[in-house]
């Protein structure tokens, strides 16, 4: 479904991606670990269009969308939960969903009830909040109504940034059993994660990055028994 290759990204003059190449499967679960710094998230915002290639390709269904415009990767069916949640705080939880669905305005609003309703089903509790103002949300509320707006684009491929960080264990719990679900319904995922163990055991393929470069790969499982990965990532 995705295909990066020899990927190479700056900023200004420093280089923070060197020739990195990973593949994610249609109806996978692949993850990216690493400490602060690796490349994750610049990978991410890469393939995202965010932040401009200089080298290397990013091949969506066959097709080259390398530096892209964002629009028009969320179009094409990608769409990314940032690090940090990053709702607008001002606006509320049902203005927030709206937003996600903006590259459908033009589709039938039928639908777009439909799966907002859909992501009501997944949290609950956003229905119970949902004329509330995302500023004042707890952290793992700002992180469901983060998915729930990513998933308002109907994307056949979800970008998941850090989507443990700062939440406690069973919040954290409770999200990735979401992940679960919406993978079992089809949705293929890249999930960038510094806590590698919650990452590995959720995913069926893994990279490890380091300095921007990928110094690891394999099935998940093999990942959490390499004795490198566990002896710097998993303590």
């Amino acid at each position: 479904m995705l295909q990066v290759d020899k990927l190479s990204t700056f900023y200004g003059n420093i280089q923070a991606l060197r020739d990195v190449s990973i593949t994610v499967r249609r109806g996978s679960i692949t993850t990216i670990v690493g400490a602060n710094g690796a490349g994750k998230t610049t990978l991410l915002r890469t393939i995202s269009g965010l932040i401009e290639a200089r080298h290397g390709l990013v091949i969506y269904e066959g097709q080259d969308i390398t530096n892209k415009r964002p629009n028009r990767i969320v179009r094409k069916g990608i769409s990314q939960v940032p690090q940090g949640r990053q709702v607008f705080g001002g606006m509320t939880v049902a203005e927030n969903l709206s937003l996600g669905a903006y590259v459908r305005r033009y589709s039938n609003r039928v639908e777009v009830e439909q799966d907002k309703d859909m992501v009501f089903e997944l949290f609950p509790v956003l229905e119970e909040r949902e004329k509330q103002v995302a500023g004042t949300l707890s952290g793992g509320e700002q992180q469901m109504l983060a998915v729930g707006r990513a998933l308002m684009s109907r994307p056949k491929l979800l970008l998941l940034d850090e989507p443990s960080m700062g939440l406690a264990p069973k919040v954290i719990q409770s999200i990735f059993r979401t992940f679960f679900k919406l993978h079992e319904q089809g949705l293929t995922i890249l999930l960038v994660e510094q806590d590698a163990k919650i990452a590995l055991e959720t995913a069926d393929y893994g990279y490890v990055m380091r300095t921007g470069k990928i110094a690891l790969e394999g099935m998940a499982g093999e990942l959490l028994e390499n004795d490198e990965v566990k002896k710097i990532y998993l303590g």
